[in-house]
């Protein structure tokens, strides 16, 4: 018998949702697929397989995946809830909508090209005075 999923199943919520954080974190970190493949001895298509959630991913290649990204295992998992039922039972995703995901995804993309561009300021003066009123616009 073959290792995996037989054809008909649909993916797992919690590998869609893990191949998700996958995909957030690496374009966070201003990385390829093929960066964290070869990185952890894998191709850029078995990283898009992760990302979709069409393969899992083994504990190993989670944990290298973390060390890499310099991350903790669990920020894969943020946005997942163990349900109430008993072992072996569905995990609640926290999204409630599409529009949810994709707004998420486009403060991530918003987030990553604010920090890019906050990094290139040379001038430290200038990126405290630039921090401060982010901070005073943001209300905190």
């Amino acid at each position: 018998m073959a290792k995996g999923r037989s054809k008909g199943d649909a993916p797992d919520e919690i590998d869609i949702l893990v191949g998700q954080r996958l995909r957030e974190l690496r374009t966070l970190a201003g990385l390829s697929q093929t960066q964290i493949g070869d990185s952890t001895g894998l191709s850029f298509q078995q990283i898009q397989k992760y990302e979709r959630g069409v393969n899992r991913i083994s504990a190993s290649k989670l944990y290298s995946l973390a060390a890499f990204l310099g991350i903790q295992v669990l920020d894969f998992y943020i946005g997942a809830e163990p349900s109430d039922q008993p072992i072996g039972s569905d995990y609640i995703i926290n999204n409630s909508s599409d529009s949810e995901i994709s707004d998420h995804n486009l403060h991530s993309r918003e987030a990553l090209t604010l920090t890019r561009n906050y990094m290139r300021i040379k001038d430290f003066g200038t990126r405290v005075a630039l921090k401060n009123v982010i901070i005073a616009f943001a209300g905190d």
